[in-house]
């Protein structure tokens, strides 16, 4: 999609309800924790898990080398909010979601973290 075309609203309301789509699937799976709250329209598209049992850095790396998605992974330059949320030891894996992210990414990082889940 063409970002000047689509316009930058416009590009931002699609992105949320992806966003909003993927943290609902996400949420759904077994063994998948979603730290970020729901997303309001002012947020910005992104998303924090994990899944149980299985370091942030190894469910990135598998997204990256298995199914060509990239995620954040770790403390994301943020220890203190990873101390209040639990995960100061293990991080978390980030999705951020951007102007060519399309319905077709979502439904494949959620089968991802399904397969992943074991789910």
């Amino acid at each position: 999609k063409d970002l000047l075309r689509e316009g930058v609203e416009e590009a931002h309301t699609r992105q949320m309800r992806l966003v909003r789509r993927l943290r609902d699937e996400l949420a759904a799976l077994p063994r998948t924790i979603v730290y970020s709250p729901y997303p309001r329209d002012g947020d910005v598209p992104i998303l924090t898990c994990n899944i149980e049992g299985i370091s942030s850095s190894d469910t990135g790396a598998i997204l990256d080398a298995d199914y060509g998605i990239a995620v954040r992974t770790g403390l994301h330059c943020a220890p203190l909010v990873h101390a209040e949320l639990g995960t100061l030891e293990t991080g978390a894996v980030r999705f951020s979601l951007g102007h060519l992210t399309s319905d077709e990414d979502v439904d494949w990082a959620v089968e991802a973290m399904a397969a992943i889940a074991g789910g």
